[in-house]
């Protein structure tokens, strides 16, 4: 990836906990950007998560309801005129103000872990 593609990614994600790539999938940042391979340090912006607990979280989140999209999509394909119903704009604020904080993502990815932990042992965290 070019430093500028990099830049105009780590712009366009602002504050944002995701952004999705054209032509190759999910992109979450878990570090600030200054850290970040592909970031531009003079660019000032907030990533999607603040630990790697709440990155993954976000992920899986993310792609679970790209998954759920595509499903709906599909659902209504064979029936003329038809298309999923949308997520009242206020709802979807409500549901991101419950479960979109850090400590929820933590919260959210910490069975993940024990999972791992539990079938690997410690050595994943080397």
């Amino acid at each position: 990836m070019s430093k500028e593609e990099g830049a105009l990614i780590a712009k366009t994600l602002e504050d944002k906990k995701a952004i999705i790539l054209q032509n190759h999938g999910l992109l979450y940042v878990s570090f600030p950007p200054r850290l970040s391979a592909f970031a531009d340090p003079s660019i000032s912006s907030s990533t999607c998560g603040k630990t790697i607990d709440s990155a993954v979280a976000w992920y899986i989140l993310l792609e679970t309801q790209c998954q759920v999209q595509l499903l709906a999509e599909a659902a209504c394909a064979g029936t003329p005129g038809s298309k999923p119903k949308e997520i009242e704009h206020e709802d979807a604020k409500f549901t991101a103000k419950q479960g979109g904080s850090e400590q929820a993502g933590f919260l959210f990815a910490s069975p993940y872990y024990q999972v791992i932990e539990k079938e690997e042992g410690h050595e994943y965290k080397q």
